[in-house]
């Protein structure tokens, strides 16, 4: 996932069909900033469920001061568990 790319328009044909089965499970007053579902993360980088690898700019507070998987803490995790 090293760099920005862009395989489909956003929101994709698969981010597209789970948006519309959340409009159709989940109340709107729960609202969604970004049209695109996310199937994994690394670092500053989001891989949406298009593959179109994106830089996250709407993670917010829980990935804001490490990025997403940090190395040291996945293997502090591991090490606990």
């Amino acid at each position: 996932m090293g760099y920005i790319q862009l395989k489909t328009d956003i929101p994709g044909p698969n981010s597209q069909a789970l948006l519309q089965q959340r409009a159709e499970a989940v109340t709107s007053a729960f609202y969604q900033s970004v049209p695109i579902f996310v199937k994994q993360a690394c670092g500053s980088l989001v891989e949406d469920v298009d593959g179109n690898v994106l830089i996250d700019l709407a993670g917010g507070i829980g990935a804001l001061g490490v990025g997403h998987t940090p190395e040291p803490v996945v293997e502090a995790i591991n090490t606990a568990s």
